[in-house]
């Protein structure tokens, strides 16, 4: 189905169409398969093959559809700037044409003719997102406003709910629209309002074993923005971090996509789980990655940087986390040794991320007391931890020098000061200690792959 505007020197998959989407096509396929995938290497193979596949699906753009716009557009924009006869009027010629307008504006971007060109679809990608950003830029009296965005949204979801299961472009587009559903726009530092369904089309792809980790990826990248700045009440918080941790523990599920979600999950504000246990169910799932010798060494230091920063009550003990970073630092330390790139930018994230468990990045970072330091000031475990990591830190940091002497002494230092108690909090299961020490995951840069003694090159 061709554009209306679309030009005849059409290219397929050119580089502006690959930016926008780029993010979602790190890896890719469905966990609805018949059987497990065995190994890492069957996992990879039907996310690739189910990428190919949703690629070239057929859009969902109608030769009517088409006509029916082209026949309402001029008015259709003075309608969405200024409401359906006035704020308040729902004239049922005007509501026939939202519907008919957002029919086309979304589904025309399913459209593979439209997704061949990057101008045209990059247009057309923008027309959408103006439309949902600026629906009632001209009505005045915010309630009205605000009733009319609604009606505007309410109009819309169901098309981008097609659009989530439609071509692989199609999906990444609709999660990127979701967002612009700003129903009450923020003012002053306040969260904004967002249309009460983006949760609802983000947790359905996040629990759809069907959609590819492609999508999903981006799905959990559009749930770190929503979590980032939308005013969403305790329990849709809780409902897309269950989805995300559940995400975090599926099998095979590689580390770009691992590391996404931990950055997600720090963005989440309510500090427990609303119902019994009442457990602080992000920080269990920090503890439980950055403690797992057999997760990629940057997704555990990713982990570790989540455990610092999450949101946390009195009920939490730090001493034995910050331990068990400190132990962690000691694997990363024996991987890094061996790795032939030691300049590459994932040990400095690795260090960074290390550093941030406990700092805070800044001056703001500290009033919010972002990092186990500023957390548990009062900890002589931590404030050690800390200490004894900093020499580790400031090589990886720069890519200067072995860790062998650094190293050595952390090793020394962790050995002398494990706790007694490895227990953190009472509703998370205590620190395990795994039996062979500076045992890690892949090295940064690396695929995701299982764990290697340190004794093995990387």
């Amino acid at each position: 189905m061709p554009f209306h505007n679309a030009e005849t020197n059409k290219f397929r998959h050119s580089l502006a169409v690959f930016s926008f989407v780029a993010l979602t096509l790190c890896i890719g396929a469905p966990d609805g398969f018949s059987q497990p995938p065995r190994n890492q290497r069957a996992y990879e193979a039907e996310q690739a093959n189910a990428v190919v596949a949703l690629r070239n699906k057929e859009g969902l753009l109608t030769a009517q559809m088409l006509e029916d716009y082209t026949a309402i557009a001029k008015s259709l924009r003075g309608f969405l700037a200024a409401g359906p006869n006035g704020p308040n009027g729902r004239a049922p010629q005007n509501m026939k044409n939202l519907r008919t307008g957002l029919e086309y504006l979304v589904l025309v971007l399913s459209d593979l003719d439209v997704q061949e060109n990057a101008r045209v679809f990059e247009n057309a990608r923008k027309k959408l997102d103006s439309v949902l950003s600026k629906a009632g830029s001209l009505i005045s009296n915010a309630d009205d406003k605000k009733r009319f965005r609604q009606t505007v949204y309410e109009t819309a979801y169901p098309y981008l709910e097609q659009m989530l299961q439609s071509n692989l472009l199609s999906r990444s587009v609709a999660m990127e629209a979701l967002l612009s559903m700003e129903v009450v726009q923020p003012r002053g530092g306040a969260r904004m309002v967002m249309f009460d369904r983006v949760d609802k089309a983000l947790l359905s792809v996040l629990t759809d074993p069907k959609q590819p980790d492609a999508v999903k990826l981006r799905a959990a990248n559009s749930a770190k923005r929503f979590l980032a700045k939308a005013d969403a009440i305790p329990q849709i918080e809780n409902a897309l971090a269950i989805a995300l941790i559940d995400e975090l523990k599926r099998k095979f599920v590689g580390y770009e996509y691992q590391n996404l979600i931990i950055a997600a999950l720090e963005n989440v504000h309510a500090s427990r789980q609303l119902v019994a246990p009442r457990a602080p169910i992000v920080m269990c799932a920090a503890v439980s990655v950055l403690s797992d010798k057999t997760q990629h060494i940057r997704t555990r230091c990713r982990a570790a940087r989540l455990a610092g920063r999450v949101a946390f009550d009195s009920q939490i003990n730090f001493d034995p986390i910050a331990w068990k970073i400190a132990d962690l630092a000691l694997d990363t330390a024996l991987i890094y040794n061996q790795a032939a790139k030691k300049k590459d930018p994932p040990w400095l994230k690795c260090g960074w991320f290390l550093f941030t468990a406990f700092q805070a990045g800044n001056r703001s970072e500290r009033a919010a007391l972002k990092g186990i330091l500023n957390r548990a000031p009062k900890s002589e475990a931590a404030l050690g931890a800390y200490n004894a990591i900093k020499p580790v830190l400031q090589v990886l940091m720069t890519g200067k020098g072995q860790l062998g002497t650094a190293a050595a002494r952390l090793n020394n230092w962790t050995g002398k000061n494990q706790p007694a108690n490895l227990i953190y909090d009472a509703a998370c299961p205590p620190i395990k200690i795994q039996a062979e020490p500076g045992v890690g995951g892949a090295q940064p840069g690396a695929g995701a792959k299982p764990a290697k003694p340190a004794a093995a090159k990387s």
